[in-house]
């Protein structure tokens, strides 16, 4: 892969607004579904190893996506549910992440060229929540929270695959009582302010501002943008919040990987680190 060119720290500098002197790193692990047991002990240890103690784990209850329907149902993997509320008791915190994480397919479900292309070229059919009825939204959610009620789990907030959420679908979120807080965001919000996605408080419905930074191995001009953003992010002095987001395929790409671990390790001095809704509790 050939070397990316980076911005300089002056413009990095400039990149972001400070609100505060406190530093907070927060880390996320995306897709955790016994699918990708593996990787994601992997992601753990390596984030252990650099003082990385708690994180946010984002729990796809029945993973679909590229299995069968409940193949990677929580309730037919005890020793995975197990492994999870242990990291629990050492400071984790869970949040839904869609029940099946997989888009439904249908003609016309789409509202907008930009839905279109954010659903089937970006998200590649990822995007469970972004579509949905109030209806067909309540049903995932509660199924979900099925899931975790007979395996012993508890998710404290909402996040729904690739961030998109329908407006039936907050609502649905929103009246099932069962989160504090949701993250989601827009195509303008992802791209156009490169990643800000805000957690938002259930009860006061306030928004913690931050961006997420997430990497994309799949497509060289997308892990450019992606590795370009987060030097632009962890180099900028004012970011009082930095927070990296990992899926599991990231693994498969060592280079990429290995940069994630390096830019978080860098970063990490001098800042505590947080979970979502301790971040929602600085506010």
């Amino acid at each position: 892969m050939g070397d990316i060119i980076l911005p300089s720290q002056d413009i990095a500098s400039k990149f972001c607004a400070q609100r505060d002197n406190k530093k907070y790193i927060s880390v996320s692990i995306h897709d955790v579904t016994p699918k990708f047991y593996n990787q994601l002990d992997e992601i753990i240890s390596r984030l252990y190893d650099i003082g990385i103690d708690k994180m946010n784990l984002l729990l796809v209850p029945d993973w679909a996506p590229d299995s069968k329907l409940h193949e990677n149902d929580y309730r037919n993997h005890p020793k995975f549910v197990e492994w999870l509320k242990a990291l629990k008791a050492e400071g984790c915190e869970f949040a839904q992440h869609g029940c099946h994480h997989k888009s439904p397919k249908r003609k016309g479900h789409y509202s907008g060229p930009i839905q279109y292309v954010m659903g089937e070229f970006v998200a590649v059919g990822l995007a469970e929540f972004q579509n949905l009825g109030y209806w067909e939204a309540m049903k995932r959610i509660q199924r979900g929270q099925k899931i975790f009620s007979e395996t012993g789990l508890e998710a404290k907030g909402f996040v729904p695959p690739w961030w998109q959420l329908s407006s039936q679908g907050e609502l649905a979120m929103k009246y099932s009582k069962f989160f504090d807080y949701y993250m989601a965001t827009n195509a303008w919000d992802l791209f156009g302010r490169f990643s800000t996605v805000p957690i938002v408080d259930l009860k006061s419905e306030e928004k913690y501002m931050s961006r997420e930074l997430c990497f994309e191995p799949r497509d060289k001009f997308a892990d450019y943008f992606t590795r370009g953003l987060a030097y632009l992010v962890t180099r900028c002095e004012q970011a009082n919040t930095i927070r990296f987001g990992i899926h599991p395929p990231d693994v498969e790409n060592k280079e990429v990987f290995d940069y994630i671990i390096d830019r978080i390790k860098e970063v990490k001095p001098g800042r505590k680190v947080k979970t979502y809704s301790e971040l929602l509790a600085e506010k």
